[in-house]
């Protein structure tokens, strides 16, 4: 009787166990990806981020916004457009929501180059519901 006791512990335990690691495999399953193409509504001012000056030059980028209240970028192979919530600009943070989604940009270091122009480095953090994703970024805003 004690032996058939903790077979059936062992096996709810082990059932547990897959279903915690299914869950953990799933969560961390969420993807920032680069595009091209930028979407037709932004036009005029805008900001565009890349995960390195490399992409940034070739013009792939993770994040673009139009200054104001909307911002795209590409998870798990769909664009998505994000609507700012709220901005805390002594912290230089950004909030945005897509559905259920949540989007928060953040600006950690800004350099002047050569030529006056000026870029930004800081991190994306999505946080969805099948997991979360962070990217850290480098970008310009311009006109």
């Amino acid at each position: 009787m004690v032996q058939n006791r903790q077979s059936k512990c062992f096996f709810i335990f082990f059932l547990l166990f897959l279903a915690f690691q299914t869950y953990a495999l799933k969560a961390q399953d969420v993807h920032l990806e680069s595009f091209m193409d930028i979407p037709e509504e932004i036009d005029g001012c805008s900001c565009a981020f890349s995960v390195s000056r490399d992409e940034l030059a070739k013009g792939e980028y993770v994040f673009v916004n139009d200054f104001a209240s909307m911002a795209f970028v590409k998870v798990d192979g769909e664009l998505k457009r994000f609507e700012l919530q709220s901005h805390d600009e002594a912290n230089k943070t950004y909030n945005y929501l897509y559905g259920e989604d949540t989007m928060e940009v953040k600006i950690t270091n800004r350099i002047t180059c050569e030529d006056g122009s000026e870029l930004m480095e800081g991190t994306i953090t999505i946080r969805m519901e099948n997991g979360t994703v962070k990217q850290k970024f480098v970008g310009r805003c311009a006109c």
